[in-house]
């Protein structure tokens, strides 16, 4: 494992999980928010942010954080690992919620209320459409090194047996 690339819905702890990861691992992680948004919550473009991730995906290694189904199975294709969390819709709902007013080190900016609930709308809207895209991809690259976790409790057990 040295390109792992962590996916799954907003809220379901891809950054949590990463950090971990890298706490255990040693490998530095790219968290793909701090590079697609901004301090003033403007995005840069997409040619923009996949010239970014084509310089970030050329590393020796890293763990890189975040979905962007855009540019998705060009970070399937560099990375060795692939780890989705495919929590039920309710838990990363929970995980927005639970995050708003936190300061995190994997977003330019402190979630307000009006933030979250904004993206607890468009996760409900785009959850299972996304959720597809990331199964026939992960479909397609069925030789890669991919872990699936349907939950916190089994997510938490692969850090800990680490």
């Amino acid at each position: 494992m040295n390109r792992i690339l962590v996916i799954g819905q907003p809220g379901s702890g891809k950054s949590y999980f990463s950090r971990i990861l890298s706490n255990k691992t040693n490998i530095k992680v790219i968290h793909l928010d701090n590079f697609y948004w901004s301090k003033d919550k403007t995005c840069c473009s997409k040619e923009e942010f996949k010239k970014k991730i084509d310089i970030l995906i050329n590393e020796k290694s890293w763990i890189m954080d975040g979905n962007y189904l855009f540019n998705l199975e060009d970070r399937i294709k560099a990375s060795d690992t692939i780890m989705f969390l495919d929590f039920p819709l309710d838990l990363s709902i929970k995980g927005i919620r639970e995050r708003i007013g936190s300061k995190r080190d994997d977003l330019p900016w402190i979630e307000s209320y009006e933030d979250g609930e904004e993206l607890v709308s468009w996760v409900k809207e785009t959850y299972n459409s996304s959720n597809q895209i990331i199964r026939n991809l992960l479909d397609k690259y069925s030789f890669k090194n991919i872990l699936i976790f349907h939950s916190r409790d089994e997510s938490n057990a692969f850090l800990n047996s680490l």
